[in-house]
């Protein structure tokens, strides 16, 4: 039972995006906070499909879109690391 409802809450959420590039910027987002811990658990990977599939993002898509905001990160923490000046 808990799971047909955590379904339909999932399904109500993604419906509000109806927009490609908005369902695409809502999964970059989920996989955003799946990373924040600096760890991407498997389970955060099978959830991220869900999510994936619900917004009709085809799965082919989504490592991009994982590599992508991987890519983001990176870019921010040297940003962070240039500007604190801890790289030297």
């Amino acid at each position: 039972i808990f799971e047909e409802a955590e379904q339909r809450e999932l399904s109500q959420i993604c419906d509000i995006f109806d927009s490609e590039p908005g369902k695409r910027y809502a999964l970059a987002k989920a996989i955003e906070l799946g990373r924040i811990d600096g760890a991407y658990l498997e389970e955060e990977w099978v959830d991220i499909r869900r999510i994936a599939r619900q917004l009709d993002i085809s799965e082919p898509d989504v490592p991009d879109l994982e590599d992508w905001v991987a890519e983001g990160r990176a870019w921010k923490k040297r940003g962070h690391q240039l500007i604190s000046g801890e790289e030297h």
